[in-house]
């Protein structure tokens, strides 16, 4: 099975975090539109697609490598647009409703 690509809502688990930045007041301080989503957050969405298709296999062995170029929201609405790369690897990019 390929990944598939997918949209979902934007969580911050962690709004109380010690790093201020994930909460809203500080993150407006730096002029960020809201909290930000931790990175390991939005690397958990992007390789949600080599779960979904590959199972444990993928947990077990797989690798990934992220970058992250801009803030995601919390709440905010992303798609995660997924090309396949062979028969074991993808190219994914997460972008906001906006495309950002």
């Amino acid at each position: 099975m390929q990944p598939k690509s997918y949209t979902h809502r934007a969580f911050n688990e962690v709004p109380d975090s010690e790093n201020r930045i994930h909460g809203d007041e500080v993150a407006a301080q730096f002029g960020f539109e809201g909290a930000l989503v931790p990175g390991v957050i939005v690397s958990a969405y992007l390789a949600h697609p080599a779960v979904v298709a590959w199972g444990l296999d993928y947990v077990a062995r797989g690798a990934a490598r992220v970058v992250v170029e801009k803030p995601v929201y919390d709440d905010h609405t992303f798609t995660v647009s997924v090309e396949a790369d062979g028969a074991h690897a993808y190219d994914a990019v997460l972008a906001d409703a906006a495309g950002t």
